[in-house]
């Protein structure tokens, strides 16, 4: 759960690195961000990803007809991927982040900002045209053509707000399209919607990930996975990847998140337990936040003035 050249100082400091210490954890990167560079690096890749995912989110377009406005996932989802990113860039797995499904390139400008921190590339894998025509059970409420983004829309969002040098898009429906990359995945993350777009992308790419690499989907909700982390929802990508985890007879074991977001992690997957520090220094990262500390100068400033008018009074 954390980074692997910060782990051993934790342990040195008798903090075994366990979710049951995240909160303790937490507390110890901060002070340790103060005096020991690694842990300063990685203090500084989420408070600046934190503030740059937040910015972007302030100030992307969010045209009238598009579902959600154009932005399908949170600041805080993201941060997710990207702290996963930085555990295995740490650890020195190779390869790409591969996005699968983009809409108008919110996450893809937001991902783009953490890859160019870890000199990584993002690979942008999306037909462009929106949802193919191949809706199936459980998934009425999607149409052919939702969720579009033109690929020239999407490209001049990511080059406003991203990275867009640390981009590649690969275009087309992905039974075509992924096939054609070649390069090892690190971390896969899909936001598809569909049952058979999900099948779709991890029939191309499961040879590609590399055994330690981590599968991020924006398609569940806390009940669709049991207490033992299995997939117990049957249909849109939850029922797809628990299917094709079955297909492989390899165990899955889903971890939601956020908002519609989970970590479906495979037996050797690395970072596990990642998602309890992060929500340890969330508050901190917050904390940090130069508008928060302004906010509580400012009440700080009031009770002193309060103070002193009532003993001037008094």
């Amino acid at each position: 759960m954390l980074p692997a050249d910060l782990a051993p100082q934790a342990t040195a400091a008798g903090l075994a690195p366990t979710p049951e210490r995240a909160a303790d954890l937490a507390v110890w990167v901060i002070q340790e961000a103060r005096r020991e560079p690694v842990a300063r690096r990685y203090l500084y890749f989420l408070k600046s990803s934190y503030e740059a995912f937040h910015a972007i989110e302030e100030c992307f377009p969010r045209p009238a007809d598009a579902p959600g406005g154009g932005i399908g996932t949170s600041p805080e989802e993201l941060l997710h991927i990207a702290n996963h990113l930085y555990l295995l860039d740490s650890a020195g797995v190779q390869g790409v982040l591969l996005e699968c499904g983009c809409f108008k390139g919110f996450s893809s400008a937001c991902l783009s900002h953490a890859c160019a921190f870890l000199g990584r590339d993002l690979v942008v894998a999306d037909s462009f045209q929106g949802l193919p025509g191949e809706a199936g059970a459980g998934e009425e409420g999607y149409r052919p053509g939702d969720f579009r983004g033109g690929r020239q829309e999407v490209e001049d969002n990511v080059r406003l707000f991203g990275r867009i040098e640390r981009v590649r898009f690969l275009e087309g429906w992905f039974r075509d399209s992924l096939p054609r990359l070649m390069e090892p995945i690190a971390l896969l993350w899909m936001d598809v919607d569909l049952y058979a777009s999900a099948t779709d992308v991890l029939d191309a790419t499961w040879e590609k990930l590399d055994p330690r690499a981590a599968i991020f989907s924006h398609e569940f909700l806390p009940e669709q996975i049991d207490s033992d982390g299995r997939i117990v929802h049957p249909h849109e990508p939850p029922g797809a990847i628990r299917d094709a985890f079955a297909a492989r007879a390899v165990e899955e074991r889903a971890v939601h998140l956020a908002g519609w977001l989970a970590r479906i992690d495979r037996p050797e997957t690395m970072g596990i337990g990642a998602e309890s520090l992060l929500r340890a220094l969330l508050p901190h990262l917050r904390d940090l936040d130069h508008r928060a500390r302004a906010a509580r100068e400012a009440i700080g400033l009031r009770h002193a003035v309060r103070d002193w008018v009532r003993r001037r009074l008094g």
